[in-house]
């Protein structure tokens, strides 16, 4: 820029606004610029006539000290672009005058403070009208042509009763009104607006019903709304391809008629409560997550025709006592979570999920049996069956289950293991804490090979179990520990329990405990814990002597005995 251009005898605003000009709207230049403006200003803009300013921008962070009372932006006639992006720069708590120049095409104030725009302000040749966290409750006291504009945002505007007349708005692709609690109405001409594709309603709770959708439709947002149903319009849409419906407390059904949305990847439904059933899906999606409809009671049989499902997650839909029998194989279903519900058994098809991975089924409180089809799942992982308090016996296994890592059976009613545990060669955690009525651990648990984690905390009727120290070197008793049990410790016919826990109550990560066990010596077996880090034995009283097999455990970094600290005193 020639320096020469700026006259030095002209005032500090005409300055700033040629800069503006001449720096062809460079955002951080102008952003100083008209922070500076407002201060030389005199808090009002009144008189000040600037032709060739065509773009403003004021960043949230710069500090205004004397906001403006009266901001007159209809002086600048060929203004074409302005961002207010600090709430406080107006100030409406006085007597406030504001007005646009009609020639405004781009219009972004966030926290725009007044209920709503000038009434003077013709919007004619506005495309984009931006206005987030807002205080406007109506945009126009009175209707107004729209009739270039293309996108309307007033996301969180919390006062906001209605939507502006947009009939006339043919050019409008994008709508955001999420976040609009008081919002009752959406006008049924939006049927009408051709060109809209993306529509957002989310936390509009005021809302109860939508009218029916127009053909472009491609984004619907109605996640936390509080609409009662969906249009059977939306359900039959070819074009819609992204719809969340999620946490809408008062939607109860879905349309009932053929879906054609051409939804894919995740299809969420979550919070729904007071959904009770549905019988039409997207068929292109997934994953399907029903997490907390707590009144859906059951599962239309032709969820089996969801090809590409992956995921289904129907945790904590506590009415729902039946997973449907499964007609036609899923063949790629890998995660099934079942969690918090009323299923009080699975059916023995549950084998036509051959891809299974995981399968959740953690506190469901009436599940009383297992299918022996289960180990027909060659590809599971992770069976999680803790909770489960009427599951009083794990089916016998028929053959192995060759990829199943971990398995837990917490808190069941489980009594014995029969010789599943050598068809689990894969096992690498096994959860048993608090199975109160477990009497015994079969021997071929020392068969597990690859096996890091056991606990058996809490196993009070436990009796008898095998000298599980023997043959497992690679079990990692890190973060674990030996706890109070009720079982025949007897000298030499080594029956220590090895107990592992990962609660979060623990007050050291690396404690390993036999602390209380009524126990006289320790197995000689316990040099197989080579990965051994830290071991307990306060409060074992009845302990007499440490063998010197514990002088193998070369990991050892912390040992507390009763011996020792009589030996201090």
């Amino acid at each position: 820029m020639d320096n020469n251009s700026v006259n030095e005898s002209k005032s500090p605003i005409e300055i700033a606004l040629r800069l503006m000009t001449e720096a062809d709207l460079i955002k951080n230049v102008v952003d100083h610029i008209w922070t500076n403006l407002i201060c030389e200003s005199s808090c009002d803009l009144k008189g000040l006539e600037t032709p060739n300013v065509e773009a403003i921008f004021i960043e949230w962070h710069k500090s205004v000290e004397r906001p403006l009372k009266r901001a007159d932006f209809k002086l600048m006639p060929n203004l074409i672009m302005l961002s207010v992006d600090n709430p406080q720069m107006f100030d409406c708590k006085s007597t406030a005058s504001l007005d646009f120049p009609d020639s405004l095409r781009y219009l972004y104030w966030w926290g725009y403070p007044l209920e709503s725009l000038p009434s003077k302000f013709s919007p004619e040749n506005l495309v984009e009208l931006h206005m987030p966290d807002s205080k406007i409750k109506k945009l126009w006291k009175e209707d107004q042509r729209l009739v270039n504009l293309e996108v309307i945002d007033l996301h969180r505007s919390t006062n906001l009763t209605e939507v502006p007349n947009l009939s006339g708005s043919l050019k409008i692709v994008d709508i955001n009104l999420d976040g609009c609690p008081n919002l009752v109405e959406i006008p049924r001409y939006f049927q009408d607006v051709d060109k809209l594709t993306h529509l957002c309603l989310e936390g509009c709770t005021s809302l109860k019903y939508l009218p029916e959708m127009p053909r472009n439709i491609k984004h619907l947002d109605l996640s936390k709304s509080g609409i009662k149903e969906l249009p059977r319009s939306v359900w039959s849409h070819e074009k819609i391809s992204y719809l969340n419906i999620s946490r809408c407390d008062n939607l109860e059904k879905l349309p009932g008629n053929m879906c054609k949305l051409k939804v894919s990847g995740s299809f969420n439904l979550d919070g729904c409560s007071s959904l009770g059933e549905f019988s039409e899906l997207p068929k292109d999606i997934s994953k399907l997550s029903l997490v907390n409809c707590h009144r859906l009671v059951i599962l239309p049989t032709n969820i089996c025709k969801l090809k590409y499902l992956e995921e289904l997650d129907l945790s904590n839909c506590v009415k729902l006592e039946n997973f449907p029998e499964i007609l036609e194989p899923m063949e790629h279903l890998k995660s099934l979570n079942l969690s918090g519900t009323s299923v009080q058994d699975l059916h023995s098809s549950i084998e036509f999920l051959p891809a299974l991975e995981r399968l959740e089924l953690h506190d469901c409180k009436r599940l009383s049996s297992i299918p022996k089809s289960i180990c027909k799942l060659k590809y599971l992982v992770v069976l999680n069956l803790s909770c489960c308090f009427k599951l009083e016996n794990f089916p016998e296994i028929s053959e192995p289950m060759e990829n199943l890592i971990f398995l837990n059976l917490s808190e069941t009613a489980i009594q014995e293991l029969h010789s599943l545990i050598e068809f689990l060669p894969a096992l690498q955690v096994l959860e048993l804490h608090d199975c109160k009525r477990l009497s015994s651990i079969p021997k071929s648990i020392c068969k597990l090979k690859n096996l890091l984690e056991l606990d058996i905390d809490g196993c009070s009727e436990l009796k008898h179990s095998p000298e599980i120290f023997k043959l497992m070197k690679h079990l990692e008793p890190t973060r674990h520990i030996f706890e109070r049990l009720q079982a025949a410790l007897i000298v030499q016919k080594a029956a220590l329990q090895f107990i592992q826990s990962n609660k979060t109550t623990r007050k050291s990560p690396y404690c390993d405990s036999l602390q209380g066990i009524t126990v006289e010596i320790l197995p000689s077996s316990i040099e197989n814990l080579m990965r051994l880090k830290t071991l307990n034995l306060c409060g074992c009283k009845q302990l007499k002597n440490v063998l010197t097999s514990i002088y193998s455990l070369t990991n050892l970094k912390s040992l507390n005995s009763q011996l020792l600290c009589l030996s201090e005193t």
